[in-house]
């Protein structure tokens, strides 16, 4: 019963050669109305496909997806639609592609490519929220699949979460924008009340944490030159909210205000296979993520592992250094208001020398660590590096997609941490003689000194 027309597309689908599709067209004889069709025995019977698009949009394409059978994609002289159920219903589905006629469609990996009449070429990524949306799951806690990614140092303006609400787009209008260069995590909210707090933290194949996100506020996060950002929130909500993960481990801390120029993001993971797990409350639901090396890239997993392990223990070991400088600078503030109280008592004197000679020993101490004169970027050529400067500066060096790790490089982290051994005894130490100064302490009836 098909009248004469053109057959803009044949589509076999690739889940079972008995199965056809054809997009036809008859707006040469100024009859506008779409014609999709069906056939499920080698074309011996057709059906007409065609319910949910506008009468008038004329289609020139039908494809159908490489995963999931059913899951079709057409392209109408009036933009893009898209059914479920193998064409039984249609639905349009711009999601920013102008109004515009779509002259071919290709499914490549996970992305959906289309090219268009006087708009140029578009991709729509990340199709596997299609391939796993279900109309039930709209009012209910779902974490999508994410699609494979490829290990790069590529940046992009999609890296970062935005709100949707804002009234600026997140990228510029005048170039053109990178696909995002980490693990593009999709995930569905119900309602949640607020303060509701959202978790998601990504495990290696052995099981172990390699990073935790939440969508809390970091309440102790302090703002200054030279130090690391803000850690990234999750998005709470009600529908689709999506999450980059920048294919790293935890961030390393900082000590405010000193300035280091170099980056405090945690080390480079090796490819592998990752799980993604969100926690809302009692609900846990976890996807499987896969990164693989760029493959330009010729290396053995070995390297990749070298490289994680050396940058793993750089950010860590600092973190921890960064971290006794803080629990110090508590400590100290503790010595000189104790030296102070005990000035107003008579005998105390031997007390308060010995609590302001050990605040100046941890003082000479944290100055061997941070560069406590730095505060802006000409300062780290006015005074001398400190410790953990050194131990950025090197993880820095090591910070490539091409994995790598040089003899220099470790002989350099060796020097360093047997600087930091040799610091952290020194710290034990004065600890001690804080513990012994904390009996006669409270022999005074002073408050004790907490370490």
């Amino acid at each position: 019963g098909l009248q004469e027309c053109l057959i803009n597309s044949i589509e076999v689908s690739p889940h079972d050669k008995a199965t056809v599709y054809i997009a036809t067209t008859r707006y040469k004889f100024n009859d506008f109305t779409p014609g999709i069709y069906r056939s499920a025995d080698y074309g011996k019977t057709w059906t007409r496909i065609v319910n949910g698009i506008s009468p008038t949009a004329y289609t020139r394409v039908v494809r159908e997806d490489s995963k999931n059978k059913g899951l079709l994609y057409a392209g109408t002289e009036t933009g893009l639609y898209i059914s479920f159920n193998s064409g039984q219903e249609w639905k349009q589905m711009q999601l920013g592609l102008p109004i515009t006629p779509i002259t071919d469609l290709k499914v490549h990996h996970d992305d959906l490519i289309a090219s268009t009449m006087g708009r140029a070429f578009w991709i729509l990524d990340d199709i596997e929220i299609l391939r796993e949306f279900n109309a039930g799951d709209l009012n209910s806690f779902k974490l999508y699949t994410p699609t494979e990614v490829v290990r790069t140092s590529s940046g992009s303006q999609l890296n970062f979460t935005s709100d949707v609400d804002e009234p600026s787009s997140p990228t510029p209008t005048f170039s053109g924008t990178n696909p995002a260069s980490g693990a593009v995590i999709y995930y569905q909210l119900p309602d949640l009340k607020k303060d509701t707090l959202v978790t998601m933290e990504i495990l290696n194949s052995k099981n172990e944490i390699v990073r935790t996100i939440s969508s809390k506020d970091d309440e102790g996060f302090i703002d200054y030159p030279g130090g690391p950002d803000a850690e990234p929130k999750l998005g709470v909500r009600k529908g689709l909210n999506r999450f980059v993960w920048d294919l790293r481990g935890e961030p390393v801390i900082g000590a405010p205000t000193v300035f280091i120029e170099g980056s405090y993001e945690g080390y480079r993971v090796a490819p592998g296979e990752y799980t993604v797990r969100m926690k809302i409350g009692s609900q846990v639901q976890s996807a499987k993520v896969n990164i693989i090396a760029h493959p330009g890239l010729k290396f053995p997993a070995s390297d990749y592992a070298d490289q994680e392990q050396l940058m793993k223990k750089i950010c860590e070991e600092t973190s921890m250094i960064h971290t006794e400088v803080n629990r110090n600078r508590k400590t100290m503030s503790q010595l000189k208001e104790t030296s102070l109280l005990l000035k107003e008592k008579p005998g105390t004197d031997s007390i308060r020398a010995r609590a302001d000679r050990i605040a100046a020993a941890l003082q000479s101490w944290e100055d061997a660590i941070v560069q406590n004169k730095a505060k802006s970027n000409d300062d780290i050529i006015n005074y001398v590096n400190k410790l953990t400067a050194d131990y950025i500066f090197l993880k820095g060096e090591m910070d490539a997609n091409t994995p790598y790790v040089t003899q220099g490089q470790k002989q350099q982290y060796d020097v360093l941490h047997q600087k930091w051994v040799g610091l952290k005894a020194r710290k034990d130490q004065l600890e001690k003689e804080i513990q012994t100064l904390n009996t006669d302490i409270g022999k005074a009836n002073i408050g004790r000194i907490i370490l």
